[in-house]
């Protein structure tokens, strides 16, 4: 009962993602490594099966892709209770992302209120981890992504859930951009490699506190600072004022892998609109997250 409420929420939302007037939107499918389902300038929403489960997602393919170049990847994830249609309206990635070569996947958690399992394994709680593994080899396969330029953001539980990716599958994953979240049982992450990092999150979170303290989630620039830690950062982190809010970047890390923290002053749990941000390379810019995030993955 479980699958099939998280399939019917998806399937009934689909109709609801609004492409750009160049893109068409396929029906869903279940898809097999012998043939592309995913048509240059669609969004398709398709189902592949993990250990006998469906488990859905949208795809956004540029138009002018191609399998014989590699592109970069990234995964767009929802938060506890939302949905795949409903994270590609809230932040828009695909018209940003797409303009820089992207494919952009936008999965869903199952459950009756779906929601990403975002502590690291301790041998249980794997079928997400492994959702993710399946998904990375078939748009290897069938799209011929960039392997190498695999990337994760996601908002509040689906940002948690990049957080625990980087944890157990830090060797298939380029970096991530959380926003509004930090990942539970962090302590006891070992990605086993430096793992580029963007967290973007509001001071006045009242889900995800800023400061921390609720359940097991972290005090956020304590969070950032342990993966700076993992990264081997050298040095205390730059830190950066605007009119909205204050930036602390790590920047002197070994293999590019840096460390950025942005805090907006005045917004709680929300994908933060466009505000002037001081951004990864320590301009401050009129930016959304969205377009910060798509610039930080671009440049690794």
């Amino acid at each position: 009962a479980t699958t099939a409420a998280a399939t019917t929420t998806v399937a009934a939302a689909t109709t609801t993602v609004a492409p750009s007037p160049t893109t068409t939107t396929a029906s869903a499918t279940t898809t097999t490594e012998a043939a592309n389902p995913y048509p240059p300038g669609s969004i398709t929403p398709a189902v592949l099966m993990v250990d006998d489960i469906p488990r859905q997602y949208l795809v956004a393919v540029p138009p002018d892709h191609s399998p014989d170049v590699p592109a970069p990847l990234v995964f767009d994830l929802h938060g506890r209770g939302g949905n795949a249609p409903g994270q590609a309206l809230t932040s828009h990635l695909t018209d940003v992302a797409w303009a820089a070569g992207f494919v952009v996947v936008h999965p869903q958690a199952i459950g009756e209120v779906p929601t990403w399992s975002v502590y690291p394994d301790l041998n249980t709680l794997r079928p997400d981890v492994d959702f993710f593994t399946r998904m990375i080899d078939h748009f290897a396969a069938v799209l011929g992504i960039d392997e190498e330029r695999v990337f994760i953001t996601g908002f509040s539980n689906g940002g948690g859930m990049a957080g625990r990716l980087a944890c157990e599958l830090g060797d298939r994953i380029a970096g991530i951009a959380p926003v509004g979240a930090s990942n539970e049982g962090w302590t006891i992450c070992e990605p086993g490699t430096p793992i580029p990092v963007l967290a973007i999150h509001g001071v006045i979170d009242e889900v995800v506190p800023y400061d921390g303290g609720r359940a097991l989630l972290p005090n956020l620039p304590d969070w950032a600072a342990w993966w700076a830690e993992n990264n081997e950062c050298v040095g205390d982190p730059d830190e950066l004022r605007t009119a909205a809010g204050t930036a602390l970047h790590w920047r002197d890390c070994p293999g590019g892998a840096t460390v950025s923290l942005l805090a907006i002053d005045g917004i709680g749990h929300m994908w933060p609109p466009r505000v002037e941000l001081a951004t990864v390379d320590g301009v401050a810019r009129y930016r959304g997250a969205t377009e910060v995030i798509v610039d930080f993955f671009a440049g690794l």
